[in-house]
């Protein structure tokens, strides 16, 4: 497997709550990613939340993602799953088996990030194609 690494930064971030009664909060978040490095591509990111407590939320969603993967072109799907604790986000990736399209058809792999808030997202993708 080939190891893909960068950046990503989360822009546009938009969470609306879809139910909100103490001490549970269920949101949707919208966000605009940008991936750098080995991944160079913008990201339509769409996560469903939820915050069992203010300072623990609990999150999946995908993320389509339209641009190259080491030098190659094309889209895939991500779907990520993870836990924002202690100001922390942790996320592991499986790219969507069957969604890359053109030069990337037939990709495959999982990954990861740790975030803090308001610090550099750095991720790892471990892929074939």
């Amino acid at each position: 497997m080939k190891t893909a690494k960068g950046t990503i930064e989360h822009n546009n971030w938009k969470e609306e709550p879809y139910y909100d009664q103490v001490p549970l909060k269920s949101t949707e978040a919208r966000i605009d990613c940008i991936f750098h490095g080995d991944i160079e591509a913008r990201a339509l990111t769409r996560y469903l939340m939820q915050y069992p407590t203010p300072e623990t939320c609990h999150y999946s969603g995908y993320l389509v993602v339209d641009g190259t993967l080491g030098g190659k072109s094309g889209r895939f799907v991500i779907y990520e799953i993870g836990d924002w604790m202690k100001g922390v986000a942790t996320s592991r990736w499986q790219i969507a088996e069957g969604s890359a399209t053109d030069q990337l058809q037939g990709l495959k792999g999982h990954g990861q990030y740790q975030a803090e808030h308001d610090k550099t997202v750095r991720y790892e993708l471990s892929y074939e194609l």
